[in-house]
């Protein structure tokens, strides 16, 4: 996954936690995954397996196109878009498990 997408990611994350209120630790508690790793995540230093991303989506009720594309009430800046279209065309757009079992 390109970092600057990896970066898109963690920044929304990081929102919808903060929104939440609630700590790295208890977040990451909720999702089954270490503090440590959400800050990795958050900071754009580490990928975000689907499987991972998909639990955040469901446990707090986040659209998961919103986690990944910035897409808020159905819809997504051009700027979005035009970021999404590019790092799909270079194939970027690879999670961490899913990029594994590429190789």
């Amino acid at each position: 996954m390109a970092s600057e997408f990896k970066f898109e990611v963690g920044k929304r994350i990081k929102k919808c936690r903060k929104n939440l209120e609630l700590t790295q630790e208890a977040f990451a508690d909720k999702v089954g995954m270490t503090a440590h790793q959400i800050s990795r995540v958050e900071n754009g230093h580490e990928e975000i397996s689907s499987r991972n991303l998909a639990k955040i989506a469901e446990v707090f009720d986040i659209s998961g196109d919103y986690l990944l594309l910035g897409i808020d009430n159905g819809r997504i800046s051009v700027e979005e878009k035009l970021k999404f279209m590019k790092w799909f065309r270079e194939g970027k757009l690879l999670f961490g498990d899913e990029s594994e079992e590429m190789k």
